[in-house]
């Protein structure tokens, strides 16, 4: 369920900044993302 909301955030993203940079931020922040939601519930939070 949240590599939905990661896809989602990802369009997002891109289509706000749609650079090499943000790409690298992306890549960066969905790791750290799916490690939390690994961890805890934040599913909710982030929908």
């Amino acid at each position: 369920m949240y590599r939905e909301i990661v896809k989602t955030r990802s369009r997002v993203l891109r289509a706000g900044f749609g650079s090499a940079s943000a790409d690298k931020f992306l890549s960066e922040s969905v790791r750290i993302l799916a490690e939390r939601l690994t961890q805890s519930e934040l599913v909710p939070r982030l929908s």
